[in-house]
């Protein structure tokens, strides 16, 4: 796992204590998009935060979470059979092509589908907060990363 997202997932976090799949999740949402790429008009990291802001604010990082009458699995909280959800690989691999197809299809909001459809409000707004928040966090997070890295070079 890179600094940054080691950063990124400490910021989601915000000082709250490390759930046990939150490691595995973040690891496997940087492969992901090391391996697909990144969401359109974003770089690897903000497409990162977003998928930990996704799985953080979806179930606190709880790989075994059904939701939505058991529709919704995984961290994400995916609606498709649990089978294609239940690796944190197979989880943030789905999420990652669910965050493309959902910007694609609402460029207003561009997480709106994701979170239930384009033109319903609260998902409207989940998407908002999500974008800003991931943004948010991955400001905060490239500030505190060179200081990290200039710290292991001196470091004995």
């Amino acid at each position: 796992m890179s600094i940054l997202t080691a950063i990124l997932l400490s910021l989601v976090l915000g000082g709250d204590p490390l759930p046990d799949d939150a490691l595995a999740i973040a690891m496997a949402s940087q492969r992901a998009v090391e391996l697909d790429g990144p969401m359109a008009g974003t770089d690897q990291a903000e497409t990162i935060a977003r998928l930990l802001v996704t799985a953080h604010e979806e179930s606190r990082f709880d790989m075994s979470r059904t939701g939505d009458s058991g529709h919704s699995h995984s961290a994400f909280q995916i609606w498709a059979d649990a089978t294609l959800t239940d690796t944190p690989e197979k989880a943030a691999s789905v999420a990652l092509r669910m965050l493309k197809d959902s910007a694609a299809h609402c460029p207003g909001h561009i997480l709106a589908q994701y979170a239930g459809g384009c033109d319903r409000p609260l998902a409207q707004r989940i998407s908002d907060h999500r974008v800003t928040r991931a943004a948010s966090l991955l400001r905060v997070a490239r500030k505190i990363e060179p200081l990290t890295v200039a710290r292991d070079a001196t470091s004995p």
